[in-house]
């Protein structure tokens, strides 16, 4: 496509685009003329948002904690197709039961 069919296509001035496309991005791009942008050309907003930096998530995310090996062990089970189904309710309902158990004990320590 050229300059002129994107911008006919987006309404995004050439410079605004070349600018993007270099990664000169000195402020937050205006929200509006990114989504039309992507509609203009069927480009995903999701994607062209990550590629601008405003995914709202932190460029280095903390880690996920190291998993207990016992929940490792439930959730293998959970994913194995030779683990019996009554098994597998069973794991979910013992986890829901616990999960629900953890969050009443969270309110009554948030009201106390």
């Amino acid at each position: 496509m050229t300059n002129r069919d994107i911008h006919h296509a987006t309404g995004i001035n050439p410079t605004t685009f070349h600018r993007w496309a270099r990664g000169d991005v000195r402020s937050t791009p205006d929200i509006a003329k990114v989504r039309s942008f992507c509609s203009g050309l069927g480009l995903d907003l999701d994607e062209a948002l990550a590629a601008l930096g405003m995914t709202g998530q932190p460029e280095n995310p903390a880690p996920e904690p190291p998993m207990p090996p016992e929940i490792r062990l439930l959730l293998r089970r959970l994913a194995d197709p030779a683990v019996p189904e009554t098994e597998k309710l069973f794991i979910r309902e013992s986890l829901r039961m616990l999960a629900d158990r953890g969050r009443r004990s969270e309110r009554r320590e948030a009201g106390a």
